[in-house]
């Protein structure tokens, strides 16, 4: 009689742990198919690429808001956090800044576990990419809209170099 119950609980323990160890997959793969997902950005690639590139890849329906005209944009910059894009709403909640983006992707959709890892020294050397990254791009922001970190339109030309 015991050893009936013991060959029962075997298998009832293997389900409990198998389930339990599941349970954030499942719960990635439910996120997936129920989340509602909005990206703000401008019509080109820039920032929103990384973006719209990751959630393409995980799989993760999204509604993809381009602005048409700068004019749209300004329209709703000052309810945006920082005024600025690209912005990202998961069932209503919005985040910013496109790093903490793609980490926050990553950790809700991607049932691999591999894009960000749970890892605290991994994930530095995931944090540390992305840093590396910025730290390469960043000078072409002011290089690009100069006029919007207030530089004169005439600043880095040859001209001006020249002197």
């Amino acid at each position: 009689m015991a050893q009936d119950a013991a060959v029962l609980l075997i298998p009832t323990v293997m389900i409990v742990v198998a389930a339990a160890l599941l349970a954030p997959t499942i719960k990635k793969l439910i996120a997936k198919k129920t989340s509602s997902v909005q990206l703000l950005y401008f019509d080109l690639p820039g920032l929103g690429e990384p973006i719209r590139f990751l959630l393409a890849h995980l799989g993760v329906p999204f509604e993809d808001r381009r602005f048409k005209a700068r004019e749209e944009f300004l329209a709703l910059k000052p309810t945006l956090v920082f005024g600025q894009v690209p912005c990202l709403k998961i069932d209503g909640q919005e985040l910013f800044q496109s790093s903490a983006i793609l980490r926050a992707l990553a950790q809700k959709f991607d049932v691999s576990g591999t894009l960000y890892p749970q890892d605290a020294c991994l994930a530095s050397q995931v944090d540390g990419l992305i840093a590396q990254v910025s730290d390469m791009t960043q000078g072409w922001g002011p290089l690009r809209y100069r006029e919007r970190f207030g530089f004169p339109a005439d600043l880095f030309t040859d001209a001006a170099q020249a002197t």
